[in-house]
């Protein structure tokens, strides 16, 4: 998230849609590094959803700042959203030197992980529901089934919350429209990508269609569809 006091502007990091890279553009504007500390249940680090900010901030600040935020489409961003909590964190120095040979079970248990990671050819149902249930730690606002784009441009009652929506699928040309309005100059670096396939060679038939159950509400309010990826 950042938040900007002097330009009056406030970018929401929606995960795994560019926004490590927006959020390294335009770290020199920060002036709200306050809100970006977690809270169980809630939000992860810098990933504060719109309700909370606009509750801290006030409504009437709110309207006066410009708020922007980008999408994905669900069955690309779910890809990446399953690459990137799956895949193993290295074992810490403290960990091996108290507990060697906890560390190195553990070691082989995230290298086993890794190579299925690496070797996977599509989701199967579990792999989908698994992942579904592990986002449940990060939804946007209490009580959310999951983690829902959604949440991090629209409230519970459908009122959208922010200015501008970009896509992760024309990022460049959409931050460059968001820089052109706020009259700023800013470029955009590449940062925290996943590695993988074509995100239509993950599904099944069957496994694409559990998606698009699962996240109607992301696919239906921003109009993506499998084949399509804008």
């Amino acid at each position: 998230m950042i938040l900007s006091h002097s330009h009056k502007f406030i970018f929401l990091c929606n995960g795994k849609t560019g926004t490590s890279s927006i959020e390294a553009a335009l770290d020199r504007y920060q002036e709200g590094s306050e809100f970006e500390t977690a809270v169980d249940g809630l939000y992860t680090p810098k990933h504060i959803p719109p309700l909370v900010l606009r509750g801290l901030l006030g409504p009437s600040l709110w309207e006066e700042y410009f708020v922007f935020m980008f999408v994905r489409n669900p069955w690309d961003w779910f890809v990446s959203q399953y690459f990137w909590n799956h895949e193993p964190a290295p074992i810490s120095k403290k960990r091996l030197l108290h507990s060697p040979i906890e560390a190195v079970q553990s070691y082989k248990r995230k290298k086993d992980k890794r190579t299925r990671l690496r070797s996977l050819e599509a989701f199967t149902k579990a792999d989908i529901k698994d992942t579904y249930d592990l986002l449940r730690q990060y939804r946007g606002i209490y009580e959310a089934d999951s983690l829902f784009q959604y949440n991090y441009a629209y409230s519970p009652e459908g009122q959208k919350l922010v200015d501008f929506i970009g896509r992760f699928e024309q990022i460049s040309q959409d931050f460059e429209q968001v820089m052109e309005h706020l009259d700023l100059d800013a470029e955009l670096p590449h940062r925290n990508s996943t590695s993988h396939r074509d995100y239509r060679s993950y599904y099944t038939p069957e496994t694409a269609t559990l998606i698009e159950d699962l996240y109607s509400i992301d696919i239906e309010t921003f109009g993506y569809s499998f084949k399509d990826s804008n």
